[in-house]
C-alpha cells in the first residue's frame, strides 16, 4: 500500500516535470543564445543609391517695389561764385549722360563728364602725382586717348587733355603765370647754350663743357614745358558714377549765376529698383546677404527668379528690413 502511493507520487512528479519541459522548453536560452540574438546582423550589399540633399525652408515675405534714389550732379570745387555765370545748357529732360559729354559751359568753360570713383579736390598741373591722376588718366583712356597709366601728370597726358578739349571745341588751359614765366627763362637758357656750343665748334674751345650746359638746358626745358602745360582745372570737371543715366531735371538755364553750392546743376534717373520687405525675428535668421530671391507679382502671377537679385540688410527702429535688388 505504501509503495503503491510512493510510485504514484513519483509518477505524477515525472509526468509534470515532462509537461513543463514541454511547454517552457522552447522558451529556455543560454546566455551565449541571447547575446547572439541581439547581435546585428551580419553586413550585406547596399544596392540603392544614395543621394545628398540640402534641407530649406523658404521664408515668405510681403514687400514693396520702391524706386532707387535719384542722382543729384552737384556743381564742382570752385564753380560757385560772383563770376561763375551758365553760358550755355546743351542738355535737356531726358538726354542721357555719358562719359566725356558737355552738358553745360561756365563761364565760357566747358564743364565735361568724366566717371570717377571719387570727387576731385584740386586742379591737376604738371608734374602732379596722386590717386586723381590715375583715376583721370583711366577716363581719358576709356574715350580713346592711349596714353601709359603713370599716375604723373606728364607730357603724354598733357598731350590727352588737350586732345580732349579740342575734340570738343575748347582750348586746354595752361599753367599759371608763374610756370609761364619759367618757361619763358628755359628757352632763353637753351638759346645761350645753343650760341655757347656752336661758338666751342668753331674755336674747339671748351667743348664738353658747352655740351653739358646744353644738355643741362635741354632738361630744364622739358620741366618746364611740362609745368606750364595743360591743366585740368577741379571746375571744369563734373563726375558721375555711372555712365548712360538719363537727366530727368535740369537745375540751371543760360544766364544763371552758380551762388549754391548744394544746388544740383542735373538731376539724373532713379537707381535701380529694389524689393523692400520687413522680416520677423526667426525669419530673420533664415536670410543672409548675397542670398538669391525669388519675386512674385501676385497682380501678373509672374515669377521671377535672378541671380542678379541679391538680399542686403538694412535696419529701420530696431529692426530688420532687406532689400532685393
Amino acid at each position: 500500500m505504501f509503495r503503491s502511493a510512493v510510485t504514484a507520487t513519483l509518477g505524477g512528479i515525472i509526468v509534470a516535470v515532462i509537461v513543463l519541459a514541454f511547454f517552457l522548453g522552447g522558451r529556455l536560452q543560454s546566455p551565449e543564445q541571447v547575446a547572439a540574438d541581439a547581435a546585428p546582423p551580419s553586413p550585406s550589399l547596399v544596392t540603392v543609391a544614395a543621394q545628398q540633399r540640402a534641407l530649406v525652408e523658404p521664408v515668405v515675405m510681403r514687400g514693396q517695389v520702391r524706386a532707387g534714389p535719384s542722382f543729384h550732379l552737384l556743381p564742382p570745387p570752385g564753380s560757385v561764385g560772383d563770376t561763375s555765370v551758365v553760358t550755355k545748357v546743351l542738355v535737356k529732360v531726358g538726354t542721357s549722360l555719358v562719359e566725356g559729354m558737355v552738358p553745360l559751359e561756365l563761364s565760357g568753360e566747358p564743364m565735361i563728364t568724366l566717371r570717377l570713383p571719387f570727387p576731385l579736390w584740386r586742379d591737376l598741373s604738371g608734374g602732379m602725382k596722386g590717386p586723381d591722376v590715375v583715376e583721370v588718366q583711366k577716363a581719358l583712356g576709356r574715350l580713346g586717348h592711349q596714353l601709359p597709366v603713370s599716375g604723373t601728370w606728364d607730357a603724354s597726358t598733357q598731350r590727352a587733355v588737350s586732345r580732349l578739349f579740342s575734340a570738343r571745341g575748347y582750348d586746354a588751359q595752361a599753367g599759371d603765370s608763374k610756370a609761364a614765366e619759367q618757361l619763358s627763362a628755359a628757352r632763353t637758357a637753351v638759346d645761350d647754350a645753343e650760341f655757347a656750343w656752336e661758338t666751342a665748334n668753331t674755336t674747339g674751345e671748351r667743348i664738353m663743357e658747352a655740351q653739358r650746359r646744353l644738355d643741362s638746358a635741354k632738361d630744364e626745358l622739358r620741366r618746364a614745358e611740362i609745368l606750364a602745360g595743360p591743366v585740368l582745372p577741379l571746375r571744369t570737371v563734373l563726375q558721375i558714377d555711372q555712365a548712360k543715366r538719363k537727366i530727368t531735371r535740369v537745375g540751371v538755364r543760360l544766364g544763371s549765376v552758380l551762388s549754391d553750392p548744394r544746388a544740383p546743376l542735373l538731376e539724373l534717373d532713379s537707381a535701380d529698383p529694389y524689393v523692400s520687405a520687413t522680416v520677423s525675428a526667426e525669419q530673420a535668421k533664415l536670410v543672409t546677404p548675397g542670398q538669391e530671391g525669388v519675386v512674385v507679382d501676385e497682380i501678373a502671377g509672374k515669377k521671377r527668379l535672378s541671380r542678379y537679385l541679391r538680399w542686403r540688410q538694412k535696419w529701420h527702429l530696431g529692426r530688420p528690413v532687406w532689400r532685393c535688388g
